[in-house]
This record gives C-alpha cells, structure tokens and sequence, in this order.
C-alpha cells in the first residue's frame, strides 16, 4: 500500500519539481532528479550550480529523451536564479541539495535576527513542500575487538579512502573516528591509517572555502609527530593534529585532530562538516563492545550535527556473543542516521542508487539537520526510517573506490562501458 504510491493513483496530478544542485559531487543532482521524475512523478527544472555547469552540457546530451520530451530542463544560474525559480508559482515542490545554511536561508530568509525570528514563530517565507539532503557530521565507530592485521588494515583504506576522495567534500565521507576508550589495536589502528593517507598525495578540494575552513578548524591545535599516537592505548590520545603528505600550492594536508573530548559541546569539529580532508578521533565508553555501542550512539546522536551518514566497523564473530550481537542491533536502531554501513563506507549505499538515501526523518523544517525525505529509492519503498547496508570486514577483490587501487580508473571505464552496452 505504500510502495510505489504515485504509481497507485488513478489520475495523479504530478506537478513542476524544482532541484537545487550542489557542487559536491556531479552525479547528485542528477540522481535527485532522476528520482523525482520516476519516483514522486513530476517534471523537474533541475537548477546546476554554477562550478557544474561545464557538465551540464554533457548532461543534457545523456538525458535527451527527457529533455526534449519535456520532462527534464537544465536551467543555469546562481542563487537569485534558485530564489526566483522556488518562488516561482509554476514550482510545486523544491527539493535542496547542499548545506543546512543554504537551505535556512531559502525557508526562513537570510542569516540574522529576522532570520530566528521567523523560525522561532514557524513563518516561512518558502509555502511549499520541500525535502532536502545536506550537509553533516558523519561518524565512523570501530568496536572493540581483536582484529587481524589484514582486517584492520583493510578498513583502514576504506577510511582513508573516504577522506581523500575529492578532498573529502561531500557529506557522507568520515569525518569523526569514534573509538573505545582503552582500545588495545587504537596504536595499529591508527598507524595503518597514517600509512594509507601518506599514499596518497594531497590534492585540491572540491570545495570553496576548503582552505579557510581548515586554518579555522585547526586554529590553536598543537602539531604532534604521529610516534606520538604510539602510545599505551590506556592513556587518552595527546590534543593536536597530525598532518600528512606534502602539499602544493592551493592544496591541504590530509590531517588527524585528536585528543577531542566527546563530552565538549563546544567543540567546533562536533558540529561542523570539514570539507577539507581532515578527519578527528574521539574515545568514549570502554573496551567492552558494549558499554562502546551505548556510549558512542549517545555521543553521536546527541553531540554530532547532521543525521545523513555513519558507519560501524564490526567483526563479524562479535555477533555470536548474544549480548554483543544485541547491542550491535539496538545501536543501529537508535543511531538517529538515514543511512548506516556496517563495515563499509556510507557512501556505498550512494553510489549503488537502489536503497532510500537521506536524512534521519527525526529533522523538522525549523532543526533540519541533514534534511527532510529521501531520494534514490529505486524499490519505491513508504515509510523509511533508515538504510542499513552491511558488508564482510574484508572483501577480495580490491574495491575499486579504494584510494590505492592501480587500475581504478581502468575499472571504472570498463563498468561505465558495461552499463552503456
């Protein structure tokens, strides 16, 4: 009854749905508007960003059916051109990608006193239907256990490969490292880690204001050479940042921050999307999975902003301990995210477009958090609280998403090709 409900509909009366594009990552607007034509059953004006809109061309090219059917229409410019088209009266619905500050402002009107005002009173200055996937603070918790070298090491790339792709500017790359108190692997761990990000050149971010956001972020913070992460895993991790790599002009250094106290609800990297390859480690709870998993569900829902992404590291033998297994279940229950990935990166549930990708729907217009209502959703499924994707510790072959795969890029023109045939 309620899958796929457009379809169920005698006589639906679709509508003009108006995508907001952001700049993160090319293939997200297109997928949202994909979604809104075949899911929700509308017309969409999808509005590029103006540093996407050297694709756009390339895009209407591949989308020509829709185009000249049309059902699809590329529109280009900034945010006066997005402000006239959501206020447009011919738009039914508007459907936000980027960040929570983007999207308050076309709700609730510029940042400010007036701003806070309306919202406190529920006035919008935007009446309609609107959903949204944005920004946020996604999660990566490693429970304790004892893992083999080659399991950590694995999931030590698929780490590393969330912060370095692209620089890390979309919302579902890892950005905090929850780890237990007195984790005895926390020294391998971390330089498995090190090892994984030092392969890796730095590069530009995809993001604009990449470079004031780091020194921002990383403003008072002691450097520290990584021996010191070294240390007896009983003694909390020393506070400063650990910088990697070499960088050139316009570039960053890919960077830890540690020594971060999950108990600091001041703490600029607890509610702050980085953006800029920098990731931060947390301890919290104990070295018992789980008084971790209780410890660290409370810490995420209730310190992190956003509720798009997190992922849990997990041995798969944790689960035939009743109590381990129980716990594991309940935190990804309670974890207030739209998608977990259990041994895998969150953007995975992304990237293959099938499962319902969004925000947590515990968000309200006035809190929105990582937004309202979900996309992709292929299986047009009602009613979703979360995606839960769950994948081996360690899996062969490579996956070819991983930062020190060769032949990525041959991979991936082959799956491209495959896809096209």
């Amino acid at each position: 009854e309620e899958q796929a409900r457009f379809y169920q509909q005698r006589d639906p009366e679709g509508g003009v749905a108006l995508v907001l594009g952001a700049d993160d990552v090319a293939s997200v607007p297109l997928r949202e508007a994909l979604h809104e034509l075949f899911v929700e059953g509308r017309v969409v004006a999808l509005a590029v960003s103006p540093r996407s809109a050297l694709l756009g061309a390339i895009l209407e090219r591949a989308l020509a059916p829709l185009v000249s059917r049309g059902l699809l229409r590329f529109v280009y410019g900034g945010a006066d051109v997005s402000a006239y088209l959501a206020a447009h009266p011919a738009v039914a619905e508007v459907h936000v990608t980027g960040s929570a500050a983007a999207h308050d402002a076309l709700v609730w009107g510029p940042p400010g006193p007036s701003q806070a005002l309306r919202r406190a009173s529920g006035e919008r200055l935007l009446e309609k239907p609107i959903s949204s996937t944005l920004d946020g603070v996604s999660p990566v918790l490693v429970m304790p256990w004892l893992y083999g070298g080659d399991e950590l090491w694995f999931q030590a790339r698929v780490l590393a490969s969330q912060v370095v792709s692209n620089a890390s500017p979309g919302s579902h790359a890892a950005q905090v490292l929850v780890l237990p108190r007195g984790f005895v692997q926390r020294p391998l761990l971390l330089r498995l880690l090190h090892r994984a990000l030092s392969a890796v050149p730095p590069r530009r971010s995809g993001h604009l204001d990449a470079e004031a956001r780091y020194a921002a972020l990383t403003a008072g913070r002691a450097p520290l050479e990584r021996e010191l992460l070294d240390g007896s895993p009983d003694a909390p991790l020393p506070r400063g940042i650990v910088r990697i790599g070499e960088p050139g002009p316009g570039e960053l250094p890919w960077t830890l921050v540690t020594g971060l106290s999950g108990s600091d609800a001041d703490e600029p990297l607890f509610s702050t999307e980085p953006r800029c390859g920098l990731l931060s480690i947390v301890e919290v709870g104990s070295s018992d999975p789980v008084e971790f998993l209780a410890a660290a569900t409370r810490f995420c829902n209730d310190r992190l902003r956003g509720t798009l992404g997190a992922s849990i590291v997990a041995h798969p033998i944790s689960a035939e301990d009743p109590a381990v297994g129980a716990a594991l279940e309940r935190a990804l229950i309670e974890l207030r995210y739209g998608v977990i990935a259990v041994n895998q990166a969150p953007a995975a549930a992304h990237a293959v477009v099938v499962p319902p990708w969004g925000a947590h729907p515990s968000a309200t217009l006035a809190d929105i958090q990582s937004g309202l209502g979900f996309v992709h959703n292929t299986a047009m499924l009602g009613q979703v609280e979360k995606t839960i994707l769950r994948a081996p510790l360690t899996t062969f072959p490579r996956p070819p998403s991983f930062c020190d795969h060769r032949r990525a890029h041959v991979v991936g023109e082959r799956l491209a090709a495959c896809a096209a045939d």
